[in-house]
C-alpha cells in the first residue's frame, strides 16, 4: 500500500497497482502498473516514487494504461489479472 500510496500522490496519476515481478537474482521485483487522466512522463514518476520511497521499494518497471484497473465484485483491483 505504500508504494500505491507514492504513485498516487503524483499529480495526474488516476489509478495506481503493484505486483511482484519474479527477478532470478532478487526473487522478487516491484512492478506497477499505472492508470494516468493524460500525458504522464515515467521517469519523473519513478523519481517522485524514489524521493518517497526506499530503493527497493521503488518500481522497477511501470506500464501506463488508459483503460481502468480490473477490480473484482468488491472493487478491489485484480493483480492477478495484471501481467507484467
Amino acid at each position: 500500500m505504500e508504494v500505491e500510496n507514492a504513485l498516487m500522490s503524483f499529480p495526474g496519476v488516476v489509478e495506481a497497482a503493484v505486483v511482484a515481478e519474479p527477478c532470478p537474482v532478487l526473487g522478487e521485483r516491484v512492478h506497477a502498473f499505472v492508470v494516468a487522466g493524460g500525458a504522464l512522463a515515467l521517469a519523473e514518476l519513478k523519481g517522485h516514487c524514489a524521493g518517497l520511497l526506499a530503493d527497493y521499494k521503488v518500481p522497477d518497471a511501470m506500464t501506463l494504461r488508459r483503460e481502468p484497473l480490473p477490480r473484482n465484485a468488491n472493487g478491489k483491483a485484480v493483480e492477478a489479472r495484471l501481467a507484467p
